[in-house]
Order: structure tokens, then sequence, then C-alpha cells
């Protein structure tokens, strides 16, 4: 799987892959990453633009974070020139590792990116990175009310315990491109990664300034080169607590071109954005977990 980010920005996962990003392990073909496992397909979504079958309408990955809603990157939500995509031009694909034509659709009825998320046009974003000018940094998250979506059981958690993030391995999941041009991949991959010291990436990501909500997440010490990659934008970085996985990040940022792991990538930390999700899907909604928790907790929703 090719995870890596192209564009580091926000390239959701069109076709050409000119916009967010997205999940894989670098090339010339696939490094360190797999097919993704049973379990994952059933949280995982792909967001797809109304009136084309994948892989051409292909936008973003995303996560079902409860009855009805699913979670990926605000930039996802976005075009190139950041219009804001009207939910009539958007539906998803939920429960298929493998994606191809005519798979049932569930259409979007609502899209909700976080207000304090920065848009910046595709063109200009690359231009400044290329040029070492500083980018918006922050926020990129979103929700998306989808007709018919129904939370996978076991659910996908997201904890409310701060250590949670510096569990190992984190798992980043998406049909990103494989390499640093083409199609996305028809297969759900994921990719082992891990938590990277936090000043290693303002320095990599210099001079732009890293957002408190931001995880920096790179490949774990003597491991192949591995990220994400154009298309895996939205999707969800993954851990697990027992036998319990949770929702840590979504995919944000990465490089310009996916086969150079020049820095490490960013993700949205969903935990500090527990509340706002809440506050847009409803209180109570959200099944979360939290290291303490036993399966009997678990099981009646306590934590």
């Amino acid at each position: 799987m090719a995870l890596s980010l192209v564009l580091g920005m926000w390239s959701c996962g069109l076709s050409a892959q000119v916009e967010p990003m997205g999940t894989k392990s670098y090339g010339p073909l696939v490094v360190g990453g797999e097919d993704a496992d049973k379990r994952t397909s059933t949280y995982m979504v792909a967001l797809l633009r109304e009136g084309l079958d994948f892989p051409g309408g292909f936008l973003c990955g995303a996560t079902v974070v409860a009855d009805g809603w699913v979670l990926t990157a605000a930039h996802c939500l976005y075009d190139g020139e950041c219009n804001l995509r009207k939910f009539t031009t958007l539906y998803a694909i939920s429960g298929y590792a493998q994606l191809k034509p005519g798979l049932p659709k569930l259409n979007a009825t609502a899209v909700r990116p976080h207000s304090g998320f920065q848009c910046m046009p595709v063109g200009e974003q690359t231009a400044a990175v290329r040029s070492g000018k500083p980018i918006p940094m922050g926020n990129d998250i979103g929700l998306v009310r989808v007709a018919g979506g129904r939370l996978s059981q076991p659910a996908l958690f997201i904890p409310t315990d701060s250590a949670a993030a510096a569990v190992a391995p984190l798992i980043a999941s998406g049909w990103g491109t494989l390499g640093n041009s083409g199609a996305p991949s028809s297969e759900l991959q994921s990719v082992n990664l891990t938590a990277v010291a936090q000043n290693v990436c303002d320095q990599a990501w210099a001079p732009s300034s890293l957002a408190a909500d931001q995880l920096c997440i790179g490949a774990p010490a003597q491991s192949p080169a591995r990220g994400i990659c154009s298309g895996d934008s939205g999707g969800p970085l993954v851990g697990t607590l027992g036998s319990n996985r949770f929702q840590a990040g979504i995919v944000s940022l990465g490089h310009l071109v996916c086969s150079n792991v020049d820095r490490p990538s960013m993700f949205t930390n969903v935990m500090v954005h527990r509340a706002w999700i809440e506050g847009v899907i409803g209180q109570g909604r959200l099944p979360v977990v939290t290291v303490g928790c036993t399966p009997a907790d678990i099981a009646a929703w306590r934590c």
C-alpha cells in the first residue's frame, strides 16, 4: 500500500489524485502495506461524487462513527478551488473492502466541515509548499450525514484517554494510490505506522505552524519507507486496546511525492474533536473506549 501524502495537503481522492491525501506504503510498487483485514472494511467508507462510479468518482476515505454519520477530513468536503461540496453531489459506499462499479450507495444528506478549517486552493497550496511558504493547519475534520449508514459491530470507538494515541502500532487504511500516480486502489489497504515526536514535525513542516489537534505520524524505526498517498485522505488511523479498536486520527497532510518520504505525515487528532463531533451528531451517540475500560464496561456502553 502506498501510504504517502501527495501534496501533503488536501488532495481528496480524485481519480487523478490532485486534491486530498491518502494512505499506503511507498513504491516502486508496494512497500510495507498489505490488504486490510475483514474487520477494517466494516467501519470504512468511501466517499464518491454523485453521477460517477468507482474509480472515476472516488474522493476520499471515511469511517462510520454513529448511525447515519461518517467522519472524514474537512478538505474532502471542498473542491480544488475551495468551494464547499453540496451534499447532493456526494454519496458513500460502506462495508466493502473491494471497490468496484455497481456497489450499493448511501446518499449524503448533509455535509459539516469544521468551521475552523481554513481551505486553501490546491494550486496555491502546492506552490506555497514548493516555495517554502506556510500553509494553514488544523481543524481538518468533517462529518457527512448519510441515509442508511449503520455503526459497525463491533464498533470503532473514539477514545477519551489521550494515552491512546501512544499505542503502537497505529494502522492507517484507505483506497489511495499505490505510488506517485494512477487510479485509486480497488482493494482496501492498511499499513503500520507509529507516533513521532511533535518537535520532529515542527521542524519538518516549518515555516507552517502546527495546530494543537495534529498528530505527527511516521513509519516505525528500521522499517521500510511507508506512509499515506493521494486518495487516502479522510481515512482513519486506528489503534487497538484489548479486543477493541479506536480511531486516533484522520489522514490530513503528507509529502509532495508519495515515494519521497521526506517528513512525517500529519493526522487530525480525533479525540480533541470529540465534543465538536457530538455537537453535530447529538450527545450520547458516540461509542467510546478508554484505556481502563473492561469488556463488560464496553458491552454496557459505560465507556
